[in-house]
C-alpha cells in the first residue's frame, strides 16, 4: 500500500508577494508554528488559487514585435486565450483547449514543471461542464513532488473552478 509523503518545506521556499502581504492573523504578533503537513497543505492551496487565477484571466489578443521577444513571457501575456465561441462538445476542440491551457500554465507558472492537462470524459456522456485534470511537478529541496488538480469549465459562464480533490 502506498503512503502519501508530505515533505518538510524548505525555509527558503517563499510564497507569492500577495501571500506574504496578507496576514491571516493580524491580532497575533507572530505567526503560529506549522507542521510540515500544514505548510505543504497551505502551499497546495496557494497553487490551486493561483491556477484558478491564471485560468480565469483572459489574455489580450495581440501580436508582439519580434524585436521585443521578452514580451511573450511578460505579464502582458498572463492568462489563457478567450474561449468564447469555442465548442466544448467536439473531442478535437476539447483537446486543443487542453493543449492551450497546458502551454499557458507551463509558460506562466515557473514553480511547475512537466505540466500535463488531460480532458476527462463526462461520466454520463451528456454533461455540459468540461472537466480536465492538471498534473505538474513542483520541486522542493528534498525532491520533486507531483501535484494533481481537477478543473471544471462551465461553458455558459466560461468560468474555471479548480480543486485538489479527484473527481473520479
Amino acid at each position: 500500500m502506498l503512503r502519501e509523503y508530505v515533505p518538510e518545506l524548505p525555509d527558503h521556499l517563499q510564497t507569492s508577494v500577495f501571500d506574504r502581504l496578507i496576514d491571516p492573523s493580524p491580532d497575533l504578533s507572530s505567526d503560529p508554528l506549522e507542521s510540515a503537513a500544514q505548510r505543504f497543505s497551505r502551499l497546495k492551496e496557494i497553487f490551486r488559487r493561483d491556477l484558478e487565477a491564471i485560468l480565469n484571466t483572459r489574455r489580450w489578443v495581440h501580436t508582439t514585435p519580434k524585436a521585443l521577444g521578452e514580451l511573450s513571457d511578460s505579464l502582458l501575456n498572463y492568462g489563457v486565450s478567450d474561449f468564447i465561441g469555442a465548442s466544448v462538445i467536439t473531442t478535437g476542440e476539447r483537446e486543443r483547449m487542453a493543449l492551450a491551457i497546458e502551454e499557458t500554465i507551463a509558460r506562466t507558472e515557473p514553480r511547475f514543471h512537466d505540466v500535463h492537462v488531460e480532458v476527462l470524459e463526462p461520466a454520463d456522456g451528456i454533461e455540459r461542464v468540461l472537466h480536465m485534470r492538471i498534473c505538474a511537478v513542483v520541486t522542493l529541496s528534498e525532491g520533486a513532488r507531483p501535484l494533481t488538480f481537477e478543473t471544471a469549465l462551465d461553458p455558459s459562464t466560461r468560468h474555471f473552478s479548480v480543486s485538489e480533490q479527484n473527481r473520479r
